[in-house]
């Protein structure tokens, strides 16, 4: 098993001696440079894949993240909004216009965008863990932990819910 460090430099050897690789190679490649901490390689494969077409969810969502990693907030919601027009039932892009927005400090904006998509896909955890998150931000940490007392039982374990816990209770 190569770890991401090694990944990488594979991945580096291949697309130099290869540039041209198949769609399945490049989504793969860009994976390991985004979680790999090579974030504008990523972004850059990414960019091809949907310049070739590929529309994909995570093609799109990874894409955005990528935008959203490199602070490019206003070209991530961009991203993001595109994800939420081709998938409207994908609460992970809801949430990352929610925290794009976040990034931009229009957290009234996000609060609204995420009850929105709260009322259109209820109980989405991606789109819960965004509004809880964004009413820390505004610093509405009782509300934050109202929402967060009526989890389902589901979404207890989630790390994330765990950390939004502890940050409501600030």
């Amino acid at each position: 098993m190569l770890f991401r460090s090694e990944a990488v430099g594979v991945i580096k050897k291949t697309l130099g001696l290869q540039q041209e690789q198949p769609d399945w190679a490049l989504e793969q490649f860009s994976r390991s440079y985004l979680f790999g901490g090579n974030v504008e390689a990523a972004l850059d494969l990414l960019n091809k894949l949907v310049s070739r077409g590929d529309t994909s969810e995570p093609v799109l969502l990874r894409r955005a993240l990528a935008l959203r990693w490199l602070h490019q907030s206003s070209e991530a919601q961009a991203a993001y909004e595109v994800a939420v027009k081709l998938y409207p039932k994908s609460g992970a892009a809801r949430a990352g216009v929610v925290y794009s927005m976040g990034d931009q400090d229009k957290l009234v904006g996000a609060l609204r965008t995420a009850d929105t998509g709260l009322s259109e896909l209820p109980d989405n955890p991606d789109l819960l863990k965004a509004k809880v998150r964004v009413l820390n931000w505004m610093g509405h940490h009782f509300e934050a932990q109202k929402m967060l007392d009526k989890v389902p039982d589901s979404m207890r374990n989630d790390r994330e819910i765990l950390e939004e816990i502890g940050r409501a209770h600030v």
